[in-house]
């Protein structure tokens, strides 16, 4: 088990990285108004490969992470981050482990979610002054780029984790 400071030096890191990423890289990457987010691929990476049930915690930090590297007012992201990953963590329940398929459609449902539920938070509060459908297509855009750019990460993370557990002695 990793120390508790190891832990939380690596998910300061870790959040760190995802704001130069999402400062620096990703209007780099940027398709049709859309780039990814590496704050929010955190985030449903967390939600996917996590077996706690508090993992949403750590989703909404990675949201406050954007809410502090980008132009928007502070917490709106952490608020809809925290939230989909509360309700994705509640539909998954505590009968038994999802199986990569049940973790793959998560990841499709928080990397949706997340950003929808955050333009609508700025619709509603009138942060922007763009079009609600430009801002839903733009949103839908970001959430289902972020989903391609994490899928393999999780698919990786899932083999190796596996194959990590199959060359562990047993007790």
């Amino acid at each position: 088990m990793m120390p508790f400071a190891l832990r939380g030096l690596l998910l300061l890191t870790a959040a760190w990285l995802a704001a130069l990423f999402d400062t620096g890289i990703a209007p780099l990457l940027e398709l049709r108004h859309c780039a990814p987010s590496a704050c929010l691929l955190a985030a449903v990476l967390t939600i996917a490969l996590s077996n706690n049930s508090h993992a949403f915690l750590i989703a909404g930090g990675f949201g406050l992470t954007g809410d502090l590297s980008g132009a928007s007012r502070l917490g709106p992201a952490l608020g809809c981050f925290a939230l989909a990953g509360y309700v994705v963590l509640r539909l998954r329940g505590t009968s038994q482990p999802p199986g990569v398929l049940r973790r793959s459609a998560e990841l499709l449902l928080c990397a949706i979610a997340m950003p929808i539920a955050l333009a609508t938070v700025q619709a509603l509060s009138a942060a922007t002054s763009v079009s609600w459908s430009w801002l839903m297509q733009a949103a839908l855009g970001a959430g289902l780029y972020t989903a391609a750019l994490a899928l393999p990460v999780l698919l990786f993370a899932i083999s190796s984790r596996s194959a990590f557990h199959s060359l562990a002695p047993d007790s």
